[in-house]
C-alpha cells in the first residue's frame, strides 16, 4: 500500500491522501479519499511514518517510508472528523463517503461530544443563498456542543427545511438517510437551563415539551419576534448574523403539512423515507447544501437582549 502524503501542518493537525499503488480501494474507501487527523503526535525517528486509524468500523495500518519524522495517528474517529469538518466538500445530491456515513450512524462516537469553541460561526449554504449563524457556548453548553458537532461533521449537509411557517419559524434537522434518522431517533442530550427569548433571528433546538431531555438534531429559527414561546423550555443558542433575508425567503407553502414539529407526531414518514420521500412528496422544500464552521474571537453583539 502506498500513501502519498499531502501533509499540511496546523499546529498538530494534518491530512493525508490515500492512493494505492494500483489505484484500488483502501478498506472500502475510494482511492484518493481525504483521510485527515486532528491528533498527530510526533515521535521522532528518521525513516518511518506509522499511521494507525481506528475510526468507527474502519481500521487500517500502513507504513510510509520517508525521512526524518515519524507520525502516529491514533485518535478514534479523528480522520473522519477532520474530513467532515469546515473543509467539507459535500454537495447536494452527492453520495456520502463510507467514512462520513459510518460516523453518522454512530451518535455514541466521542467525536460528537467535542466541546464547541466559546463562539463559532456556522455558514449555511442553501438553495436560496447563504446565511451565517453565531453560536455562543455560554448560552447553553450542551446544546451548543451538539449543534457545533452536527454542523462540523456534515450531518446537516443535503438536508431539507421541512417546516417553514412564514413570519413564524423555519425548522430543519431530519437527515436524508433513513438509517441515520433511526440511529439518532433517541440520541437525546440533557437540557440546558432554559434561555427562551425568542427574538427574530434567534435559534434553539426543538424539543418535546411534554418530557425533559428530548433534544436531538432538529433546530428552529425564529422568523419573527415569537415572545409567545418564551414560556417554553427552549434554550436559545445564538442568532443569525448574516443573511436573515435568506431565511425569510425559504419556501413556506407547505406550512405544517410537511412534517410539522417534534411535538405534533407527524414526522415518521420523513424520518423513514428521508430525502427520497421529502423530494417526492414536497418537492419545493428548500435545502441546506452544506454547512461550514469557523471559530471567532467574540460575539458580534449582545445575546442577552
Amino acid at each position: 500500500m502506498l500513501f502519498v502524503p499531502q501533509l499540511h501542518h496546523e499546529g498538530m493537525s494534518g491530512s493525508l491522501y490515500v492512493v494505492n499503488a494500483d489505484n484500488s480501494h483502501v478498506d472500502g474507501a475510494a482511492a484518493g479519499t481525504r483521510i485527515a487527523a486532528d491528533e498527530i503526535l510526533t515521535n521522532g525517528g528518521d525513516s518511518t511514518h506509522v499511521i494507525q486509524h481506528s475510526a468507527t468500523h474502519l481500521s487500517y495500518q500502513a507504513m510510509i517510508f520517508t525521512a526524518r519524522t515519524r507520525f502516529l495517528v491514533s485518535a478514534a474517529g479523528a480522520a473522519i472528523a477532520a474530513a467532515c469538518a469546515s473543509s467539507s466538500s459535500s454537495t447536494t445530491g452527492a453520495p456520502a463517503t463510507a467514512a462520513r456515513r459510518a460516523l453518522w450512524l454512530h451518535p455514541e462516537d466521542p467525536e460528537w461530544t467535542k466541546p464547541a469553541p466559546p463562539v463559532s460561526h456556522l455558514r449555511f449554504e442553501t438553495s436560496k443563498g447563504v446565511f451565517v449563524v453565531e453560536v455562543v457556548r455560554s448560552l447553553g453548553p450542551i446544546g451548543a456542543d451538539r449543534f457545533y458537532n452536527l454542523a462540523r461533521l456534515g450531518y446537516y449537509d443535503d438536508t431539507r427545511f421541512h417546516r417553514v411557517n412564514k413570519n413564524y419559524i423555519a425548522q430543519f434537522g431530519i437527515h436524508g438517510d433513513p438509517a441515520v434518522n433511526a440511529a439518532w431517533k433517541k440520541a437525546y442530550i440533557k437540557d440546558d437551563p432554559p434561555h427562551s427569548q425568542n427574538a427574530r433571528g434567534t435559534f434553539a433546538f426543538a424539543v418535546n415539551t411534554a418530557a425533559p431531555n428530548t433534544r436531538t438534531t432538529q433546530v428552529y429559527f425564529n422568523l419573527a419576534d415569537n415572545s409567545r414561546n418564551n414560556g417554553e423550555p427552549f434554550t436559545i443558542l445564538g442568532r443569525v448574523v448574516e443573511g436573515m433575508s435568506v431565511l425569510d425567503s425559504l419556501y413556506s407553502g407547505y406550512g405544517e403539512n410537511s412534517g410539522s414539529g417534534v411535538r405534533q407526531g407527524r414526522q415518521g414518514p420523513l424520518e423513514t423515507g428521508g430525502n427520497a420521500f421529502m423530494d417526492r412528496e414536497y418537492p419545493l422544500l428548500d435545502r441546506i447544501i452544506r454547512v461550514t464552521v469557523t471559530t471567532v474571537a467574540a460575539p458580534s453583539r449582545s445575546h442577552n437582549d
